[in-house]
């Protein structure tokens, strides 16, 4: 099970990471890896539209973020033992 994650702007820390990335490779992204490096040879990719790569786990960038950290996790190990 792999959780990619990719946004159209990223948080505070992350924007100019996000943008870089956009602009030099081309590559979607959530600030911090490119939707392609996040998906794991064999594994089921998640993917999540609107979050930065911290926002799951550092709730406090983004209290008003789409997806409750807890439910996530929940979701995928769900998926995982499906």
């Amino acid at each position: 099970m792999a959780l990619a994650s990719v946004t159209a702007r990223a948080g505070l820390f992350l924007e100019k990471t996000r943008r870089y990335i956009t602009e030099t490779y081309g590559a979607q992204n959530d600030g911090f890896v490119p939707l392609q490096d996040a998906h794991i040879p064999g594994a089921r990719l998640v993917r999540l539209d609107g979050i930065d790569h911290a926002s799951i786990a550092l709730r406090w960038l983004r209290p008003r973020g789409p997806f409750e950290p807890g439910r996530v996790a929940q979701a995928l190990v769900a998926l995982a033992v499906e």
